[in-house]
Order: C-alpha cells, then sequence, then structure tokens
C-alpha cells in the first residue's frame, strides 16, 4: 500500500477502489555438495481489480507474477533477514507493475481530464 501511494499519491477524495489476492512462496534452490541450499526465492502472484467505489465492474484489471531472490548462510538471523528483504523487494516490484498497469490504461477508463 505505501508502494502504491508513493506511485499513485494517498486518496483524496475517493472514487476508485483497488481489490486485490496476493499469494507469496518462498523456495529454496541452488543446492551445492557440502554445503546445501544456497539461495531462495520468494514468488509472488498479485490478482488485481480496480472498480469504482461502491458498485461498478471493474475498469482496469490483471495478474501479476514476479520473484526476489536472496542468498542463504549457514546462520538462521541471516536467512530469515534475507528472505524479510525479498520479501519487501518482492512487495515493491509488484506494486509497481499494477501502479504502471493502472497509470497506462487510465486515459481509456478514466474520462476526459477536468
Amino acid at each position: 500500500v505505501e508502494r502504491l501511494e508513493e506511485r499513485l499519491g494517498r486518496p483524496e477524495a475517493v472514487v476508485w477502489r483497488l481489490a486485490w489476492t496476493l499469494e507469496v512462496t518462498d523456495r529454496r534452490l541452488g543446492l551445492e555438495a557440502g554445503i546445501g541450499e544456497t539461495r531462495g526465492q520468494v514468488l509472488g502472484v498479485l490478482d488485481w481489480a480496480l472498480r469504482p467505489v461502491g458498485d461498478g465492474p471493474a475498469v482496469a484489471q490483471g495478474v501479476v507474477r514476479e520473484m526476489a531472490g536472496y542468498s542463504l548462510t549457514a546462520t538462521p538471523l541471516a536467512n530469515w533477514a534475507a528472505a524479510e528483504d525479498a520479501r519487501r523487494r518482492l512487495a515493491a516490484i509488484l506494486a509497481d507493475a499494477v501502479a504502471d498497469a493502472v497509470i497506462a490504461g487510465a486515459g481509456v477508463w478514466a474520462g476526459p481530464a477536468t
């Protein structure tokens, strides 16, 4: 939400409602003999729709699939911190993709500028 507000601005007179469903999956990758897992990935699928406040059909919608990677170490705390950082980066990537789609399509669904 913070990233979307950075890109699109904070709502004042709310006319549109952005609804979304987010699914995040963690994967461990990069198995190396004698070391173990060396890489992790956080995968995100964001299904979103922009609708008028109140009732009405979606004027824009989409599904965004992205990922962010991180390195694993022998320290559980460092692994946790790296995974959390990857989740934050993934959230920003997903929010940017939605903001780009909303901005790019605004000329079609928003009507004439006032």
